[in-house]
């Protein structure tokens, strides 16, 4: 006994480590491989829009990209966290819970920036000391709303231990307005066409990191505590029943309109169906 105890142990040892090995891997080669894209389109869109109006572009980003990292309030540090801790116990619903109030909570309170950048821009303009900057302030105020997306769904998928997903996520937002940019001002858009860039990038982030959140693990995790309790009933029951086991419906759930329970429950070797 003794000896199965410390294999057993040995073995999820073992799995964290490779888990980890495998998640800081992905992490660190996404972020790594974003800031060389970036860095390769702030290089090209320098050299396209020149130095003054590189200037202006960078003065105006900097507001939204503040306000974009003061949404959080810590709410990512604690997805990751309270999602690590809830896999391991087995808790999914309070997982989907979390996920879906750190979601909820960043994105009114990037909506509430969001208005009071667009509200604002006037003032703000002059405080970066480019008054005929208000314009794209307000273009670029977009961008909060959807960085804060973005960044949730990358908090979640790191406490999901899916660090891939994130490096994607990452990438897809520095390519994207990378090309973007740069394309915008080789048609001639200008400094509206940078900042548009930089907002479809964020946009293009927050729309696959939900995408992938919600249809590979949030309708998952969701899953409804009721038919949760029914399958540990069931289970349970099977571990003292033969292998098979037929609810039929006339014992079950009697429906009033047809006079027949469309619910049949059947497990079978373990498994089970409705």
């Amino acid at each position: 006994m003794p000896s199965n105890g410390l294999n057993f142990l040995s073995n999820n040892l073992v799995s964290v480590a490779r888990d980890s090995a495998r998640g800081s891997f992905f992490l660190v080669t996404g972020n790594i491989l974003s800031v060389v894209i970036q860095a390769v389109g702030v290089f090209l869109l320098a050299r396209l829009l020149g130095p003054d109006l590189y200037g202006v572009y960078t003065l105006s980003l900097v507001i939204p990209i503040l306000f974009a990292q003061l949404v959080d309030f810590g709410i990512s540090q604690g997805l990751i966290k309270f999602s690590v801790s809830l896999n391991i116990k087995d808790e999914k619903a309070k997982i989907a819970a979390f996920i879906r109030n750190g979601l909820l909570s960043k994105l009114l309170v990037s909506l509430v920036f969001s208005c009071f950048t667009v509200l604002f821009s006037d003032f703000l303009a002059v405080l970066v000391n480019r008054p005929g900057a208000a314009s794209y302030i307000r273009l670029a105020s977009l961008s909060i709303i959807f960085y804060a997306i973005s960044d949730t769904t990358v908090s979640a998928f790191i406490g999901l231990d899916r660090a891939e997903y994130s490096a994607l996520t990452i990438n897809i937002q520095g390519l994207v307005k990378s090309i973007l940019s740069i394309l915008l001002v080789a048609l001639g858009l200008s400094l509206a066409g940078a900042i548009m860039g930089v907002v479809v990038g964020a946009l293009a982030s927050a729309f696959l990191g939900l995408t992938i959140l919600y249809f590979k693990f949030y309708k998952t995790l969701s899953y409804p505590r009721k038919w949760h309790r029914l399958q540990r009933i069931i289970e349970n029951h099977h571990q003292l029943q033969p292998p098979y086991i037929s609810i039929s419906p006339a014992h079950t759930i009697y429906s009033p309109i047809s006079g027949r329970n469309p619910f049949h429950v059947r497990v079978r070797r373990g498994h089970w169906k409705l």
